[in-house]
Parts: C-alpha cells; sequence; structure tokens
C-alpha cells in the first residue's frame, strides 16, 4: 500500500489552489481526479478559438485568486473583458434592456425604505421584494439572479449571492486570461493521479484511501469534490454532517456552447450575455467581451439535466434566428451546482465544529461561502493554514 503525506480528492480550483500552496511549503501531496482537471472551470476550443463553458470572470476585488495567479506566473495573460450588456429574453424570444421591465417608482420607494435591512436569514425572494419592490422581483430580479447562479435563487440565502471585497486597482475591474481560464491549470500539474476514489476510512493516526485501482495511505487527506461526492464520502466518517438538515442539495444542468460567424449573428448585438425570463436557460454568456475578427461563441446554461440535446440546440438557434446548419460548433458539459438551504450558516458552523474532533481530515470545494472561484480558493487557503497549523502542534 503506497503512501502519500497528503491525498487531495478532486482536482477542481479547490484542490489545485490547496496543492499549490502545499507545493510551497515542501508538503508532499497527490491530487485523485478521474475525470477532467479544472472542475467547474472548462475553456473550450474551436480553431484556436477559445470560450468558456463553465466559470467566466475574474474581479479585481478576488485577492486570493490573484496571488494564485502571481504564482503561476500568469500575470502577463491577463485581458481586460470589454463592457458590455446582459440583456432580457422573454418567452416569446424577444431581446430587451433589462431596465424595460422595471417599475422604477416602486424600485426608488423600496429601496429607500428597505435598503438598510439585514441580508442574514433571508432568502434571496424575502429580501429582494423588500428593497426592490414585489412587482420588481417577480417580473425581473428573480430571473437576474436564477442567472447569477445558474439555479432557481427564490429560496438560495441572500447573504451568499453578492459579498464586497476590497480592490486590486492596478488590475482591471473585470478580466479573464488571453488564453481563457483553463489556464490556470497550466504550467505542469505533475501530481495528478488519474483514479477513481470509492471510499475512506480512518486506521489510527492515518487515512485509508480506496480508488477504484489501489489502495493508498495517509497522513492528511482533504476532500475537495462537489458536494454530493463529499456527502457520500463523509456518510462513515461524519454522518451528522453527511445528513444534516441543512445541508446543500445538488442544481443540475446542462451548458451548451455555439460557435458561428459574425455575419450569421449579426442579427444579435454585441452582448455580455443573456438573461432568461420563463425561457429553457438560466443564463447564456457570450465570448464577445474579448473581439475576434471572425467568430462569435455564446454559451447557453439551459435548465433542463434530461432534456435531449438536439431539442436544446434546435431552440437555441430559434432563439438567435440562425439554421443549425450556421452553427460551426458545439461544446457540450454537465454540471452539478451545490444550492443551499436558508439555514445554510448552520450546516457550515456545524461542519466547521465536527472537522475540529477529526484528526487530519479537510474539506474545500465551492459550497462553504459564495459559488465564485475566489471563495473556493479562500476556502482552500484556510484549510491550508490548518494543516500547517495541525502538523506544528502534532
Amino acid at each position: 500500500m503506497k503512501y502519500i503525506d497528503t491525498i487531495i480528492i478532486g482536482g477542481g480550483i479547490s484542490g489545485v489552489s490547496l496543492s499549490n500552496k502545499l507545493n510551497q511549503a515542501g508538503i508532499d501531496n497527490s491530487i485523485f481526479e478521474h475525470k477532467q482537471i479544472g472542475g467547474c472551470i472548462a475553456t473550450a476550443n474551436y480553431n484556436n478559438f477559445w470560450f468558456e463553458i463553465g466559470a467566466h470572470t475574474i474581479y479585481n476585488s478576488y485577492s486570493d485568486t490573484i496571488e494564485f495567479i502571481k504564482n503561476k506566473n500568469l500575470l502577463k495573460q491577463i485581458v481586460t473583458r470589454k463592457k458590455l450588456p446582459f440583456l432580457f429574453v422573454k418567452s416569446n424570444n424577444r431581446i430587451q434592456s433589462i431596465f424595460t421591465n422595471l417599475n422604477w417608482f416602486t424600485l426608488g420607494l423600496s429601496y429607500i425604505k428597505n435598503r438598510d435591512i439585514s441580508k442574514e436569514n433571508l432568502t434571496v425572494s424575502e429580501y429582494s421584494k423588500k428593497v426592490f419592490g414585489k412587482s420588481n422581483y417577480n417580473n425581473t430580479f428573480k430571473y437576474c439572479f436564477n442567472a447569477v447562479l445558474s439555479q432557481d435563487s427564490v429560496n438560495f440565502p441572500m447573504e451568499y449571492l453578492f459579498k464586497k471585497y476590497p480592490r486590486d486597482t492596478t488590475l482591471p475591474r473585470s478580466f479573464t486570461l488571453e488564453k481563457g481560464l483553463s489556464s490556470l491549470f497550466d504550467n505542469n500539474i505533475s501530481n495528478i493521479i488519474n483514479e477513481k476514489v470509492i471510499s475512506i476510512k480512518k486506521d489510527n493516526d492515518e487515512w485509508i484511501v480506496n480508488s477504484n485501482t489501489n489502495s493508498y495511505h495517509t497522513k492528511n487527506i482533504c476532500l475537495a469534490t462537489p458536494w454530493s461526492v463529499t456527502e457520500e464520502l463523509l456518510k462513515d466518517i461524519l454522518p451528522k454532517i453527511s445528513s444534516h438538515p441543512n445541508r446543500p442539495t445538488t442544481s443540475k444542468l446542462t451548458s451548451i456552447g455555439i460557435v458561428a460567424t459574425k455575419s450569421n449573428l449579426k442579427q444579435i448585438k454585441d452582448l455580455a450575455g443573456l438573461i432568461g425570463k420563463e425561457q429553457f436557460f438560466y443564463s447564456a454568456v457570450s465570448r464577445d467581451i474579448i473581439a475576434d475578427e471572425g467568430l462569435r461563441a455564446i454559451v447557453f446554461h439551459c435548465k433542463d439535466h434530461t432534456n435531449n440535446e438536439a431539442i436544446l440546440i434546435s431552440k437555441i438557434a430559434k432563439l438567435l434566428k440562425i439554421n443549425q446548419n450556421q452553427i460551426l460548433h458545439t461544446e457540450i458539459k454537465y454540471q452539478s451546482l451545490p444550492k443551499y438551504d436558508k439555514n445554510h450558516t448552520k450546516f457550515i458552523d456545524d461542519l466547521n465544529s465536527e472537522l475540529k474532533n477529526q484528526n487530519n481530515l479537510y474539506i474545500t470545494g465551492n459550497f462553504f461561502d459564495r459559488l465564485a472561484i475566489e471563495n473556493c480558493i479562500r476556502r482552500s487557503n484556510s484549510e491550508f493554514n490548518r494543516i500547517i497549523s495541525n502538523n506544528i502542534t502534532q
């Protein structure tokens, strides 16, 4: 049975950023990932034209992400995202400005009256109806927040939707990388073990990790997997957490990116993306923010995880007013995102409390705070600090 000092299960940004910190500290570690490295970050390519099928933006308030970029020597690859609008798509496929759907009198009155209310213990719908007005929420903001989260946002806890962090004004307000965000995983990640972890169990002061092909023992184990996987791996180790009444559930979606020539999409003006109102998709994200001479790409994050791909592509073509034979390339990715309970803070507090009683067990991922890249890396950095602290005291 092979020994590895620290095993990280999961090769998304959470696992890779933790591994990066451990490498800098000289701690031997391996990442177990049986699928593609990157997780929810996935840059697709068509004839050297790239577009994002998953996460798409980094902000200059993402301090831990910026530190990661610097450590990976990627600062020179930063490219400013062009400022373009997000537009509404109504159920009849009519594309219009978000602002045309707002009742400005109600918005102003509601905001002045309720702008100082706390976000704590309120869902997105509860908070937004107070601050923006019930009609504005039902007609507009509900769909905007669905688009932000790529899921039904009605019962999502408002305090986890948006958070403000200090900005690094030496960098663009929002940016990407010149070859796409999958560049975050470049520079020869050599400690990948391409095996699927089936189970983990405690054995005295060590952990036993069983994969689909081998068994390993390790001092430190870190789960950096989607919640659905983490939940399964924890059921015999932290049963109170894996069955916690406020644990996340999973929202599944199908992301479909299409590439077409600019001339064939000239009827759609340049945009950052689309927001679906009573549509088959939550949001659509455009590559227009980084201009190309001849091509455009738009990625639709579709609600129905089980819908026939051909049906979805047909709907996309109809919305964009193009023939399907004008689509040069399609890219499809099935994605899962955590869906928070209203009392998500209670779940996180109980999880962190349980971890204090488990020697050398660490958990990171995209289900602790906001669903952004930054919050994944922040959690991983926090767990790295725990690893260092525990190693010193043991």
